[in-house]
């Protein structure tokens, strides 16, 4: 039986400009990154431009410079569970983003049942007691709003515009099963701990890959 190709829905790295640096959504005010690892960053700045990336953790600053499309890559270490830091990037007009924390990082996806929000249509049971408990500082939440697209694309936007405290304001409309799991693991590691939720209820498996890698799937030749 002859099947339509899936509409591709991806979770990219989107693209936010503030100053001369441009750099993806998820580098914002109270970001988290992941401990004990190096992070690798793109952004976009003129053509040639030398960017330097420091941090209130780094020993020393890294730096990187733009090629002749104005592209720019660099990656710089990140230490133990901790923070609140600063991290900039300056280029000549400076961005810096503050109430950075370093700690354990997850990508939370999936379909309805991961996408049901607290206070949403799912509504959990003793939802508007949980809401009014939901202050923990030391977890930050990241909602990707939902877009389409048929081809790799380098924009997405996020709920609140970035990275969100965790906070009663701020959870209402965020993944139940994704809040539990972060409260549940700053419980037990005592560590900040950071969910980025990206889900759609009742998209297939087929929507989320790329379109050549279908090509050998009995039904979706065309």
């Amino acid at each position: 039986m002859k099947k339509n190709l899936p509409l591709l829905l991806l979770f990219a790295l989107p693209m936010v400009t503030s100053a001369r640096v441009t750099l993806p959504t998820f580098y914002s005010d109270n970001m988290i990154l992941q401990q004990n690892s190096s992070v690798t960053v793109t952004g976009q700045t003129y053509e040639g431009r030398t960017v330097t990336i420091t941090s209130s953790w780094m020993a020393a600053p890294v730096q990187t410079k733009a090629d002749a499309d104005g592209h720019f890559k660099a990656t710089f270490p990140t230490p133990a569970a901790g923070g609140p830091y600063t991290l900039a990037f300056d280029d000549g007009d400076p961005i810096t983003f503050s109430n950075v924390l370093i700690g354990e990082v997850w990508l939370c996806s999936g379909q309805s049942n991961m996408e049901m929000p607290i206070a949403g249509w799912g509504r959990i049971k003793d939802y508007e007691k949980e809401i009014a408990a939901a202050d923990y500082p030391n977890i930050r939440l990241f909602q990707v709003e939902k877009r389409q697209a048929y081809q790799p694309t380098d924009g997405v936007t996020a709920m609140g515009g970035g990275w969100l405290v965790c906070a009663p304001e701020n959870v209402p409309e965020f993944s139940a099963t994704a809040y539990f799991f972060a409260r549940r693991l700053w419980r037990e590691l005592k560590v900040p701990v950071g969910v980025i939720n990206s889900s759609w209820g009742g998209t297939p498996a087929e929507s989320w890959v790329p379109v050549e890698w279908l090509a050998d799937v009995p039904g979706y030749e065309q």
